[in-house]
């Protein structure tokens, strides 16, 4: 898209936030095309700080340069919901621009900061359900910021099962000092150890889509239409145009 597209924001402002968050996930990058206008430049302001929130870990060497890192952005989400001026950084100015009327969304992003401390410790996904339970303050709190914007559904746990979705078996994959370790690459790790951790993927996907029967587009849960669950895989459409039809077609028939 363009950065035009994304009033209120400046379009240069925009265009670097855009960038950030293709970068960290290009997928959430092809649903902005489809979310309304009015809360377009308030969801890339979100995915931004969700880019830089979630990609903590990956950036730091240790745990408590992780919470260092993770308290800037609490202390810059006090000054985007407060009156006064805010630092000087692209992505807290967008949030500040678009979210500061929405005060009620700021115990949802603080969740997802709160989330992502339990990436700067020692953990394991030994199960589906235990690594959709860790995500889910991280990903079901960014899910429901969106779908609050653009009024719409979150989508339930649609968002986290996409993240879990974008991590490829990578057995020799180890977390860093203090056990830092973005959460793509925790589950890569989990799924190199066990053998059947993609099938239960496979199945809590399956399961997801068959319980889905929101009659309201489910905006946020709209990338995992990216992926397919066939038997005990989990296969991501890696086609580019392939990629922009799924989408496509999860907006026009409101399912995820």
């Amino acid at each position: 898209m363009k950065p035009e597209g994304f009033s209120p924001l400046d379009p240069q402002d925009a265009s670097y936030l855009l960038a950030q968050v293709e970068a960290f996930e290009p997928d959430w990058a092809l649903v902005l095309p489809y979310v309304p206008d009015e809360a377009r430049g308030g969801w890339l302001a979100v995915l931004a700080f969700a880019a830089e929130a979630i990609g903590a870990p990956g950036r730091v060497s240790n745990g408590m340069l992780g919470r260092i890192r993770l308290q800037w952005w609490r202390e810059a989400l006090d000054e985007v919901f407060s009156d006064g001026a805010v630092r000087e950084h692209p992505g807290v100015g967008a949030l500040a621009t678009t979210l500061r009327p929405h005060v009620e969304l700021r115990a949802r992003l603080e969740q997802v900061i709160d989330g992502m401390e339990a990436f700067l410790s020692h953990g394991t996904d030994s199960s589906i359900e235990a690594a959709l339970e860790v995500r889910r303050p991280v990903y079901g709190a960014l899910a429901e910021t969106l779908g609050a914007l653009a009024g719409t559904p979150g989508g339930g746990d649609g968002l986290v099962l996409h993240a879990l979705s974008r991590s490829a078996p990578d057995g020799d994959a180890l977390p860093g000092e203090d056990g830092v370790e973005p959460p793509a690459r925790r589950f890569s790790r989990a799924l190199g150890r066990s053998k059947t951790l993609e099938a239960e993927l496979a199945q809590a996907i399956l399961s997801y889509r068959a319980s889905r029967r929101d009659k309201e587009l489910p905006l946020p849960a709209l990338p995992l239409r990216l992926t397919k669950a066939q038997g005990e895989r989990v296969i991501r459409i890696k086609n580019p145009l392939g990629q922009k039809l799924a989408i496509l077609r999860g907006v026009l028939t409101g399912r995820a």
